[in-house]
Formats: C-alpha cells, sequence, structure tokens
C-alpha cells in the first residue's frame, strides 16, 4: 500500500516543479502523511538533501533508499535505526518527475512496529507462524523477535516455536541447520538453498524434537521470502476435527435427506393414489370427476400418466356428447317417419273412401241403365 500510494506521488507536477515553494508541496505532503500515517515525509533534490515536513534538513545521499529512487526505483526498506528520527523505522522511497524527467525523490518514514505487523498478522493454527527473510535470508520480521531501538540489536529473542534463545542482532535462517535433527539434514538444507535461490517451495524437519512443516515463496519485487512454519501436531489436530466435522455435518445432511425423501415420498405415493381412485372411476364409465391441475402440470411421471388419463376421458366425453347428437337426430327423424307413415294412411283411406263411393255410383248407373 505504502509503495503504490506514495509512487503516485511522485508524478505529481506541483511537487516536481522547481518553480513552486516548498510550503505549498508540503500542503499536499502533510494530507497524505496523516492519510498513510507516517510518521514523517520529504523531499529530495537529486544530489541527496533532503527536507522534511517538520523542516528538518539532512544528507541522504548514502542510503539505500534515496540511492535506488534516484536510478528510478520505489524502494521499501527493512527496519533500521534511523539517526534522522531517532526511531526504529522504515524507509519508502520513490523517484519525483516533473514534465517527464527525474527531479528528486519522495521519502516518507514509517515506524517499524507496521513492518512488524505484516508478519504477525499471518496464524496458522495455533502454532504456525511468519517470519520475513531479506535479500540474504536474515529474519527482518518474525513474532517472536522484540528489537532495541537505540541499537538495533535484537534483545531476549525467543523463537516461540521451540523456546531457543539467540543473541545475534540478526539471525539468518541458514542457521536453522544447526537446530535440526540429523535425518533432516539434508531437507533443509535442500529448504535453504531454494530460499537463497528464491524458489517457492515446502518441506518438514525436526527441530528439538518437534517435527515441523514449512513453507516459502519469495516477493519477487523486493528480493525478500515470506517463511510459514507450523507444529504437525497442530496439522494433525486440525485434520482430526476436520474429520469430526465432516461426520457430523454428513450425519446432519443424511438426517435431512431422509425426511425430506419421507415426506416427498408421502406426497407422490397420495397422488399416485389419487390417480388410481380416478382410473377406477372411470373403468367404471363415471365421468365426472376432474384430475387436479398441479399433477396435469407436472413435468414428471405423473404428469405424463395424468395428462394420458385426461385425454382418454376427454375422448370418452367427446364420444359420449357425438353419439348423444345421433342419437337426438335419428329419434327427430323417426317422429318425421311416423308422421309421414300417419299421413300415408290417411291419404290411402280416403282414396279407400273414394274408390267405395266410386263403385256405388257405378253400381246405381247400371241399375239405371238396365
Amino acid at each position: 500500500m505504502y509503495i503504490s500510494s506514495i509512487k503516485s506521488l511522485g508524478f505529481n507536477e506541483v511537487l516536481g516543479d522547481p518553480e513552486i515553494e516548498l510550503a505549498e508541496k508540503f500542503k499536499i505532503l502533510e494530507k497524505e502523511k496523516d492519510r498513510l500515517g507516517l510518521n514523517s515525509i520529504g523531499i529530495s533534490d537529486l544530489s541527496g538533501n533532503l527536507v522534511l515536513d517538520d523542516g528538518t534538513r539532512v544528507d541522504v545521499s548514502k542510503y539505500d533508499y534515496f540511492l535506488e529512487a534516484s536510478i528510478g526505483y520505489s524502494y521499501f526498506s527493512e527496519p533500521f535505526y534511523n539517526d534522522i528520527t531517532n526511531a526504529l523505522e522504515v524507509a519508502i522511497a520513490t523517484p519525483l518527475y516533473h514534465n517527464n524527467r527525474a527531479v528528486g525523490a519522495i521519502i516518507g518514514f514509517n515506524n517499524a512496529n507496521e513492518f512488524y505487523k505484516l508478519a504477525n498478522d499471518i496464524r496458522v493454527g495455533k502454532s504456525g507462524f511468519a517470519y520475513i527473510l531479506n535479500n540474504v535470508a536474515d529474519v527482518v520480521s518474525n513474532p517472536t523477535i522484540a528489537v532495541d531501538s537505540t541499537t538495533n540489536a535484537t534483545i531476549g529473542t525467543v523463537d516461540g516455536a521451540t523456546g531457543a534463545t539467540y543473541s545475534q542482532n540478526l539471525i539468518n535462517f541458514t542457521s536453522l541447520i544447526n537446530r535440526v535433527s540429523e535425518g533432516s539434514m539434508e531437507e533443509v538444507n535442500r529448504i535453504i538453498e531454494n530460499v537463497l535461490n528464491k524458489v517457492p517451495g515446502t518441506g518438514k524437519f525436526e527441530e528439538l524434537g518437534v517435527m515441523k512443516h514449512i513453507g516459502y515463496a519469495p516477493i519477487l519485487s523486493k528480493g525478500w521470502t515470506v517463511v510459514v512454519t507450523i507444529d504437525e501436531s497442530d496439522i494433525l489436530s486440525s485434520i482430526k476435527t476436520m474429520e469430526t466435522s465432516i461426520l457430523l455435518i454428513s450425519s446432519i445432511a443424511l438426517v435431512l435427506a431422509l425426511i425430506a425423501s419421507y415426506f416427498m415420498n408421502r406426497r407422490i405415493t397420495k397422488k399416485i393414489v389419487d390417480i388410481s381412485n380416478k382410473t377406477r372411476n372411470l373403468a367404471e364409465l363415471d365421468l365426472s370427476f376432474t384430475l387436479d391441475e398441479r399433477v396435469l402440470n407436472r413435468e414428471d411421471e405423473l404428469g405424463v400418466m395424468a395428462k394420458s388419463i385426461q385425454r382418454v376421458i376427454d375422448s370418452i366425453k367427446n364420444f359420449a356428447h357425438e353419439t348423444q347428437q345421433s342419437s337426438q337426430a335419428v329419434a327427430a327423424s323417426s317422429e318425421e317417419l311416423v308422421a309421414i307413415t300417419e299421413e300415408t294412411a290417411a291419404t290411402s283411406t280416403a282414396i279407400a273412401e273414394s274408390s267405395n263411393d266410386i263403385n256405388e255410383k257405378s253400381k246405381k248407373q247400371l241399375e239405371e241403365m238396365e
């Protein structure tokens, strides 16, 4: 965060413009100092003449952070005793540009505790912790290291995982070979070689009777390395806890699945029984029922069965309706035939009566002629 924030200040034309008064520039820097929580911040020219926000002037031309910034690189230092502020701090520096030309550097200082928190915040299990190695594998940030702010030396340095104490100013990672069992030396030599060559990896070793697992990866932009260690017993206890949790969760999931299956089976069985009853009614030619719309809208086998039965019901109803209409037409035709028959019978009777009348008249005329 610090590098990216200060780097953007390096391209601020107001800060880089040599014609603008320092007082105006420090109004901008004061805001950034407060925002980033820095102890101090300042502007340096290309000769290493640094002016801090409190007016202090100092020559930083021989310091690494200035040298890196002067050749165009942003820089984040490891903790050091700062003669300028008389405190244990880290330096953050970036080139300062004006019209795309380097004119100096922006340099900020912050409490080293912020740097140490980078490793302190990384915790793995109960025993696992992280630490940071510099480019020569010295331990520069470790939650078990305390530093004398007046001498930059470690005091009462204790390895929290093993209880071993060290008195040297900086502990080098290669000293690990002196604390491991004979059987782990080959593995530790491989780990040390990878760390020095900036190759990421993992491994395990026995230290003071405790089996430990280690992981490491380089911070390529700095040439540093982050290392994380954890006791094997801590890993195994976590696995056992995980197994218990998985077993418990699986049991709960199984019970819930059985309960859900029971209620689902009840719902399906109820619908199957209902369809069976409707089928029985259909076999007895009882068409007064209708199937549940929700069953008809299902996309599963029950829905297919219900739709098939509904089609049979609709077909029988249509057939019965057509038969009824045909019967009514036949009945109407029969009535019409009866009426025609009756009319024909009446005509036949009238003809017979007329024939009899003619016959009588014929007989009478014949008699008269005789």
